[in-house]
């Protein structure tokens, strides 16, 4: 018995669902969540900006954000720019693509016992 309650633990949290992140099993989940995903779109046609180089900055913190290719509904391309990977902080976010520039401050990502809590960011350049 003692030995199924230990799997139970290290396993599943017992009592948890599968996805639960809010810590109120008492144990977090092994997800790995990005604090911020970003989404950057043509101004003119809407289309997504595949191409473009997205950066974030929290005080001396620097990245640049990973891209993740998805199909969309509609089956064309989209693009989720993804970074800030459990970490919390208030991010301003550089995007660039050819000649056009666009900067957003103040972006805050929160975490809770387990995992940040994602915000998400479109941007239209």
């Amino acid at each position: 018995m003692r030995r199924a309650l230990l799997v139970c633990a290290l396993v599943a949290g017992c009592g948890g669902t599968a996805g639960d992140s809010s810590g109120s099993s008492g144990a977090c989940t092994a997800l790995f969540a990005w604090g911020l995903d970003v989404q950057v779109v043509s101004a003119s046609s809407s289309a997504p900006l595949c191409d473009a180089t997205v950066s974030i900055t929290d005080g001396s913190y620097q990245e640049t954000l990973k891209t993740l290719p998805t199909g969309s509904p509609d089956g064309g391309a989209n693009c989720t720019f993804v970074g800030a990977g459990e970490r919390a902080g208030t991010y301003r976010i550089d995007a660039k693509s050819g000649s056009s520039e666009k900067v957003v401050d103040g972006i805050v990502v929160t975490k809770d016992a387990c995992h940040v809590q994602p915000q998400s960011v479109r941007i239209v350049l």
